[in-house]
C-alpha cells in the first residue's frame, strides 16, 4: 500500500493540493462568563490530496447537490452500496437523491490510499441513521477524469 498524501512518485502531477473547509451551524467557540471567546471545540483537520473526480464526488455529497455527480461520474459508471448495484448516471443520481433524503448525511474524508489500482478513501459519515457517525471505505476506480466505479463499505 502506498500513501498518497503528498502525491505519487510515479505520477507527481496527478494530485493537486486542496484545502478542506468544514462548516458547522454552531460557532467553534464558546463564551466565558466574562464574555470573551474560548476555543475548546476547535480541532485541526488535515487536508487530503484527492484526484479531481474524487474531490468532486465528496464536494457534491456535502453540498447536498446529487445532480453535480454527473460531472464526475462516467456515463456507464457503477456504484455498489448496501449490497445494491446502481448502473448508469440516471440510476446513480436517483440513488444519491434517495440516500440524501433518507439519511441527511455529510462526509469527512479522513485518509486516502492506493490499493490494487483503486483509490480508497476512508471517510466518516454523520447523519440520521443508527450508529452515526460511522467510518466507511469508498473504493473508486477512475477512468481519466471520471469515476468508473465506486464501492462503498
Amino acid at each position: 500500500m502506498t500513501n498518497l498524501y503528498a502525491g505519487s512518485l510515479d505520477e507527481p502531477a496527478r494530485f493537486e493540493p486542496k484545502i478542506a473547509i468544514f462548516v458547522s451551524e454552531k460557532p467553534p467557540w464558546t463564551t466565558s462568563r466574562a464574555g470573551s471567546p474560548v476555543l475548546p471545540q476547535c480541532r485541526l483537520t488535515m487536508a487530503l490530496l484527492l484526484p479531481k473526480p474524487v474531490e468532486a464526488y465528496f464536494r457534491a455529497e456535502n453540498a447536498d447537490r446529487p445532480e453535480d455527480l454527473a460531472a464526475c461520474m462516467a456515463a456507464d459508471a457503477v456504484v455498489v452500496d448496501e449490497h445494491q448495484s446502481y448502473r448508469g448516471l440516471a440510476a446513480i443520481l436517483k440513488w444519491k437523491a434517495e440516500t440524501k433524503t433518507k439519511y441527511h448525511h455529510v462526509m469527512e474524508p479522513l485518509e486516502m490510499q492506493e490499493r490494487d489500482g483503486l483509490i480508497v478513501v476512508k471517510s466518516r459519515l454523520t447523519g440520521s441513521f443508527p450508529g452515526s457517525p460511522i467510518t466507511l471505505d469508498f473504493a473508486f476506480t477512475l477512468d481519466g477524469e471520471k469515476i468508473k466505479s465506486l464501492k462503498i463499505g
